[in-house]
């Protein structure tokens, strides 16, 4: 006969809640329940494994970092603007630009071998009709200045002769269309990025119809930039000013900035350049994460005509 009846508990002490199922135990640790026999858990020591997209049930000991588990995980592996458990990227992705078989347009640019002449008139030939992306829109407006590529073919404007002995030019950039345009009429804001990527005349509503201080007009990009490029169909007029600003965790003054457009105030292409500020942070604005600058209304006293934006790009400055 046991010296203490089965179950044996002590004096005093309530069991009643007691709820661990052997697959609450880690393997091979043991434990007593309510009632005996000695039980033995179940739940197994687990880890991640680089090669497939779960994240097993188990136990999971912790001890090496991720970096450990998957050697990929690297600022090298990953897109510039993009965080993945703490490391940051810094990959810029590569532009494909493509040459359409004739180009006719002055302000079009063509690529030829270095070492032959180039007659804007004549067609390329086939070894170099993938150079220059024409798509509807222009998403990459051009490239400047002309840039050498592969150290056997360069990019010259079709109406001007090429040295091949010549310097590049001090600047040198890339122009693309922004990643995100939004307008604010009061706080409220609207995402016009489709508009301002599209060449839709008179698309962009740069201004409310009766702006007041506090209204802006928002432009971001997936990098920081130096440039926003802005091709006003209707200039606006009356009588009101502009603060340019970006976000370093508050909404700061840009420095070094020159526009163009006078307060959206002269109509066609003009660009709005500044200096890059080294301690942009990106932001969401309705749920885009990117590099955001603002043109905000600073004073307001008159309008006659509201300004209306066609298209933007964005552009970043060697």
């Amino acid at each position: 006969m046991p010296k203490y009846p089965v179950p044996f508990v002590m004096p005093g002490v309530d069991v009643a809640d007691a709820d661990a199922a052997v697959g609450n135990v880690l393997n091979p640790r043991t434990f007593y329940s309510v009632a005996p026999p000695r039980k033995t858990g179940i739940m197994p020591t687990v880890a991640l494994n680089p090669a497939l997209n779960v994240y097993p049930t188990g136990y999971h000991a912790g001890a090496a970092s991720l970096t450990t588990v998957d050697a990929d995980l690297i600022k090298e592996s990953i897109k510039a603007g993009v965080t993945i458990f703490g490391v940051g990227g810094i990959i810029i992705p590569s532009l494909e630009i493509r040459v359409p078989a004739t180009l006719g347009s002055v302000d079009a640019e063509a690529i030829v071998p270095v070492n032959q002449s180039y007659n804007k008139n004549v067609p390329l030939t086939s070894p170099y009709n993938k150079a220059y992306d024409d798509q509807p829109g222009e998403n990459i407006r051009r490239l400047t200045p002309a840039i050498a590529l592969s150290k056997t073919h360069v990019i010259v404007p079709v109406n001007q002769s090429y040295n091949k002995n010549a310097p590049v030019g001090r600047e040198g950039g890339v122009q693309m269309l922004v990643d995100g345009a939004v307008a604010d009429d009061g706080g409220a804001q609207t995402d016009e990025t489709a508009a301002a990527r599209s060449p839709a005349v008179n698309d962009m509503t740069l201004l409310p119809v009766l702006p007041v201080a506090g209204d802006a007009y928002y432009i971001g990009f997936n990098y920081p930039f130096n440039r926003v490029w802005l091709n006003i169909g209707t200039a606006g007029n009356g009588n009101w000013a502009l603060v340019e600003e970006y976000w370093n965790g508050a909404w700061a003054a840009l420095a070094g900035v020159i526009d163009n457009t006078n307060e959206f105030t002269v109509a066609g292409l003009n660009s709005v350049s500044f200096t890059k500020p080294g301690d942009w942070a990106l932001t969401s604005i309705l749920g885009m994460n990117l590099y955001w600058i603002r043109f905000r209304v600073s004073a307001f006293v008159s309008i006659v005509t509201q300004p209306l934006g066609t298209q933007g790009w964005c552009e970043v400055l060697a």
